[in-house]
């Protein structure tokens, strides 16, 4: 089943929640230094878990063995976001005046302070 790779900046830790196991969750803790993922990120995690299976069972129930679809999730990086250089490249504020690293969600680039930063 699709995994969701985390990685822990605080300590390097990296770790593995199943899908099926995302919309359960109502936290996300390093399983090495405690450190919490954002509630946000922990909620939109769990959306976009329920929004995948949706999305498979919805697929599954109306494909016939001719015809149809399959889908996948993919990616070319380890992990988003990549520790500095990939925020420095790719760094976009949304309609809703957040930054992101979207750039479907553009509406205006922004260059990354690196005092904003918190490495440790």
């Amino acid at each position: 089943m699709l995994k969701i790779q985390f990685q822990c900046f605080k300590c390097s830790e990296n770790f593995r929640i199943d899908l099926l196991h995302l919309p359960e969750k109502t936290s996300i803790s390093c399983q090495n230094c405690g450190a919490a993922l954002p509630l946000e990120a922990v909620q939109s995690l769990s959306k976009l878990s329920e929004m995948y299976m949706d999305v498979t069972d919805q697929l599954y129930s109306t494909n016939n063995f001719d015809s149809g679809w399959g889908i996948s999730v993919v990616s070319d990086e380890e992990v988003v976001p990549s520790q500095l250089q990939h925020l420095i490249s790719n760094s976009y504020i949304d309609n809703n005046g957040r930054k992101t690293l979207w750039e479907k969600r553009d509406t205006q680039t922004y260059s990354l302070d690196l005092d904003e930063v918190d490495l440790l």
